[in-house]
């Protein structure tokens, strides 16, 4: 939405554009203080984490801990990333945080559709620390209670 040169970050003119398209117009001092609030790094490029982090804040330390236990147990030797045939050999969706879920997708499938959450493009096929914080850190909304959310978790992943 609004990534104009499809780079996967937003400008400052092109978060304007998002704000404007939810009819939110601040006044030029206030959207340069969110900007700045936003832009962690400072870089002038806004990343879907930064704006997440940003406007929800962020998870619990007992949430934090587990998706980082989660990963390490993807990527052991720390790599950073991790291929998607890594993933599918850990990862475990018998049960899902989704109140829609009527229960009848395989489990193959409902792999496939968590991968493409993480999909960059057909070449990809790898899942970086960042995207996947940022992944539990957008899931992680959708559910209030800690307990329900790192139960999710440890059968997930088996941590």
């Amino acid at each position: 939405m609004h990534d104009k040169d499809k780079d996967g970050f937003w400008r400052a003119d092109e978060l304007q554009a998002v704000l404007r398209t939810f009819r939110i117009n601040l006044p030029h001092q206030d959207f340069v203080l969110f900007w700045n609030l936003l832009d962690e790094d400072g870089s002038g490029l806004l990343d879907v984490g930064e704006f997440l982090r940003g406007l929800l804040g962020e998870m619990s330390e007992a949430r934090v801990g587990i998706v980082h236990r989660a990963w390490l147990k993807i990527d052991p030797a720390r790599v950073g990333e991790v291929s998607y045939k890594t993933v599918r050999q850990f990862y475990n969706p018998a049960i899902s945080l989704d109140p829609d879920s009527d229960g009848t997708a395989t489990k193959e499938e409902l792999v496939e559709e968590f991968l493409e959450c993480f999909s960059a493009g057909p070449l990809s096929q790898r899942i970086t620390y960042s995207e996947f914080v940022d992944y539990y850190t957008a899931l992680s909304l959708s559910e209030e209670d800690d307990r329900v959310f790192l139960t999710f978790m440890r059968h997930c992943w088996n941590v």
